[in-house]
């Protein structure tokens, strides 16, 4: 699991992601399966205020959002509410051709879901 865990840090690090409070990972592109073919990385990212985060997330990687992202980092947030807000098949930078399914959630509603 440390492997794990050391490789998503590393993958995340070079994605170029505004700054992160906690993330964690899912799924068989990140935890190490016999069948494992180094498929999407699936990810929740845990931010310390969602709104700001996409804003600059949003000049960062464009790319990476829907239609919606062409509304601002408002409109992002008001469909994300208090839940998560995911961005699909967004390409893992430095490895041509993988994947990657990010969630972004405010950390005070990570937290309140672990209670």
């Amino acid at each position: 699991m440390a492997v794990a865990a050391r490789a998503l840090k590393t993958l995340l690090r070079n994605q170029n992601f505004p700054p992160v409070r906690a993330a964690f990972g899912y799924g068989s592109g990140v935890l190490p399966q016999a069948s494992n073919d180094g498929g999407m990385v699936d990810v929740v990212l845990a931010v310390d205020d969602a709104r700001r985060w996409h804003a600059e997330n949003l000049e960062r990687r464009r790319g990476d959002y829907s239609w919606l992202g062409s509304f601002g980092a408002e409109a992002v947030t008001s469909v994300q509410g208090r839940g998560v807000y995911f961005n699909a098949l967004a390409p893992v930078r430095g490895e041509p051709g993988r994947l990657m399914k990010y969630g972004v959630a405010d950390t005070d509603a990570v937290l309140r879901d672990l209670k």
